[in-house]
């Protein structure tokens, strides 16, 4: 196999020989999905736990206090279990490590938001409730925009590690790099130094790529008056 063919078939498993997709396209996709999950879910909610009481949310605050306590890797042996084991459900790995995935998102999104909304100033609090904005409007309008431009960087980190994050599927039977790259390590045994360096390549690739990305939307957002 050449070196070419090698590092495809670490990017997309073996879905263009006639087999399934696998790979670094399923830690992306693993990715995509949960940080999407974790902002839809995660920005409310942030929002929500910053001004109002804990009563109001106190059912979630005990579920994000376990995800944010447990390891990830148990997280997604555990939610595995349970759908499969418990409730019988026959969901496919893929997308009971997306569900664990994003609610691993969600509570760390939701701390970073949570964050960023307690570090805005009240004068912009005191000027919305004077220009007669109520709870809603003033969250919506003053609150979300100013903590998800305060929040950007820590994001941005938290994203960059959620991808690397992915890789712990494979514990519930995800083909994705990590796996791959084992797989290949101990079939070419040779090889073993090549096939890992190659991993951590495509990892530092993709991570470098979303941080530009990131800092791209952190200068086109940024707060005037704040330092660059």
């Amino acid at each position: 196999m050449s070196a070419a063919s090698d590092i495809g078939h670490l990017i997309w498993g073996g879905y263009f020989q006639g087999g399934a997709a696998g790979g670094l396209v399923l830690n992306i996709f693993l990715f995509a999905v949960a940080l999407l999950a974790g902002c839809v879910l995660g920005i409310p909610l942030g929002v929500v736990r910053s001004t109002t009481s804990i009563w109001v949310y106190a059912p979630l605050a005990v579920l994000l206090a376990i995800i944010r306590s447990v390891p990830l890797l148990l997280v997604v042996l555990w939610l595995f279990i349970f759908l499969q084991g418990v409730c019988g459900l026959r969901l496919d790995p893929i997308w009971i490590g997306c569900l664990a995935l994003s609610l691993y998102a969600t509570t760390h999104v939701s701390d970073i938001v949570r964050a960023g909304t307690l570090a805005i100033s009240p004068n912009h609090l005191r000027a919305a409730r004077a220009m007669g904005l109520g709870w809603y409007s003033i969250n919506l309008h003053v609150v979300g925009p100013l903590a998800l431009r305060t929040a950007t960087p820590a994001l941005a980190t938290f994203a960059a590690t959620l991808l690397k994050d992915s890789s712990v599927c494979y514990v519930i039977g995800v083909i994705e790099l990590t796996q791959l790259v084992v797989f290949a390590s101990t079939q070419h045994p040779d090889s073993l130094l090549s096939y890992q360096l190659a991993g951590a390549l495509l990892f530092f690739a993709v991570s470098v790529a979303s941080m530009r990305i990131s800092y791209w939307f952190e200068r086109r957002h940024r707060i005037a008056g704040t330092l660059s």
